[in-house]
């Protein structure tokens, strides 16, 4: 049974982006409303009176809920992928090229297809603010089943439940649709979020409500830097806002990771505990009269002498005397046992 939603073509001809139904087979269907956007296409490629025949002669065989195989005479027909959320919500939406176009123009300020059945025509959307939807209406081919003109910018405020079509086009020019996207953003000024740098997670939050007012796709703060458009018109506020903040979680980072260390070292420091030296201990200490073993990795040996104690370290290419047990430990945990712990956990 024919379960997928695709896009296909009859490759050597003008008729593409048509609306079918795929099962694992690859085998095409079409549904009776699918059936009509065909025939419009190849009416409007032409008319081929054969492939209009035959079409009819493939729907006279439809079972009782109207789907039926494409014509096994269509050789040509190819499968150009899944299809896309806008053609799954408007079956019969004739402008497939011209709202993919338009998705690509906008992609790098953060729309996506958001297409909703219960709307006229497919759009594209970003939420500027949590509630707040900045829309683009990309209307239909055909005039007659457009509800604004080409395409319509409106701005959906949850809050007041109120719709504003702050610019209408009589265009599906992708740079003109991109223009008027951008003429908005400037007019409504960059959201220059005051960002909380108590921790990385609040600042990570931040973030993404700078993205979002700023109609960016949310990446790291870097990648964001190098990825502002250049045609943004709030483009050096942004940059020198994600500066002043790459500054901010690396201090953050710093703090967090210093307190992570500590955490670890203490850990690891709190299960030590002291033996006498063993045979595989007398490789690296043979004068040690003690051995205090880091069961997470690590050991000391002890040495007690008439002048005081000494504290060995053996790890690796590191070799040292200490006169007190913390030093000894910081040196041990430094040059071998943080890596070793750091692995385990």
């Amino acid at each position: 049974m024919a379960h997928k939603i695709i896009t296909w073509e009859l490759a050597g001809t003008d008729i593409e982006d048509m609306p079918g139904r795929t099962d694992e087979t690859g085998r095409i269907y079409l549904t009776p409303s699918f059936a009509r956007v065909v025939r419009e296409r190849i009416e409007a490629a032409g008319g081929d009176a054969d492939l209009l025949a035959e079409l009819a002669d493939a729907e006279a065989l439809a079972g009782a809920d109207g789907v039926f195989e494409i014509p096994a005479t269509w050789d040509l027909a190819r499968s150009t992928g899944a299809a896309g959320n806008y053609l799954a919500q408007f079956p019969t939406y004739q402008n497939g090229a011209a709202f993919k176009a338009i998705g690509a123009a906008l992609a790098d300020l953060g729309f996506s297809d958001h297409s909703w059945g219960n709307d006229a025509n497919p759009k594209l959307s970003t939420y500027p603010d949590e509630e707040v939807e900045l829309c683009v209406f990309v209307e239909d081919r055909d005039p007659e089943r457009r509800e604004f003109a080409p395409v319509a910018v409106t701005f959906f405020d949850w809050n007041s439940d109120e719709e504003e079509t702050a610019i209408a086009l009589d265009t599906f020019d992708p740079a003109a649709v991109r223009a008027a996207v951008l003429q908005i953003v400037e007019k409504r000024g960059p959201g220059m979020d005051i960002f909380d740098a108590t921790s990385t997670a609040t600042l990570t939050e931040s973030l993404k409500r700078f993205a979002r007012a700023n109609l960016l796709p949310y990446a790291s703060a870097d990648e964001m830097v190098a990825a502002l458009p250049e045609d943004h018109p709030h483009r050096g506020d942004l940059d020198g806002w994600l500066v002043d903040f790459i500054e901010a979680w690396q201090e953050a980072q710093a703090a967090e990771d210093g307190a992570d260390e500590d955490a670890l070292f203490e850990a690891w420091r709190g299960r030590a505990y002291t033996r006498d030296p063993e045979a595989e201990d007398l490789e690296y200490y043979p004068d040690a009269d003690e051995i205090i073993v880091h069961p997470d990795g690590g050991r000391i040996g002890v040495r007690h002498m008439n002048a005081g104690t000494i504290y060995e370290v053996f790890a690796g290419r590191f070799d040292g005397e200490f006169t007190d047990l913390e030093s000894a430990r910081a040196a041990l945990w430094r040059e071998h046992s943080r890596e070793e712990f750091r692995a385990q956990k």
